[in-house]
């Protein structure tokens, strides 16, 4: 994140299930590249999607420029990544 995604994107949505890890990222990235993150203390299955509202749907896909699953895609199977 500090040195790949917040050069290149204006915010990111750090999403950790784990407290601890969570609070150290924002150590990691110090006040000014943390001021550029939405610290989110969640697993990635609680997460819920944007209203799939047909009014909201545009804007859902205005919602992220770019997913990054580090460390998650080991534990899927093909088929769940692919749905």
């Amino acid at each position: 994140t500090k040195h790949v995604l917040l050069r290149r994107f204006e915010r990111v949505c750090l999403v950790e299930p784990c407290a601890r890890w969570l609070k150290q990222s924002r150590r990691y990235l110090g006040n000014k590249r943390a001021g550029k993150c939405a610290f989110v203390h969640a697993r990635l299955e609680e997460l819920e999607a944007p209203s799939a509202r047909p009014a909201a749907a545009a804007a859902a896909a205005q919602l992220f420029d770019l997913v990054w699953v580090q460390w998650t895609l080991q534990y899927l199977v093909d088929p769940h990544v692919v749905a």
